[in-house]
């Protein structure tokens, strides 16, 4: 994420973020808690936080990716200005 999907972002980058993102996402379908721990399992955790920082992160490039104009801290070399006619409004 921070070499790839920085403030200063292009298509290339994206798309290279989005597809480690995707592999680390289907590795993560093997990991194992080895603790069968019910109080203060920290092997559990970590695995859970690993799973929710993998599914932020895919979120985030997705986003990005789909963004084709720049504006604050979302630079995108490939698309330099801004564009107000179509992002510029309320998005849902």
């Amino acid at each position: 994420m921070s070499d790839k999907v920085g403030i200063f972002r292009t298509q290339d980058e994206l798309a290279q973020a989005l597809d480690e993102v995707l592999k680390i996402k289907e590795r993560y379908k093997n990991v194992s808690v080895s603790s069968a721990d019910k109080y203060m399992n920290y092997g559990l955790h970590n695995a859970l936080e690993l799973d929710f920082m993998l599914e932020v992160a895919h979120v985030i490039v997705l986003g990005a990716l789909l963004r084709e104009e720049s504006r604050g801290a979302h630079f995108r070399r490939d698309f330099p200005t801004r564009n107000d006619e179509n992002w510029l409004k309320h998005t849902s």
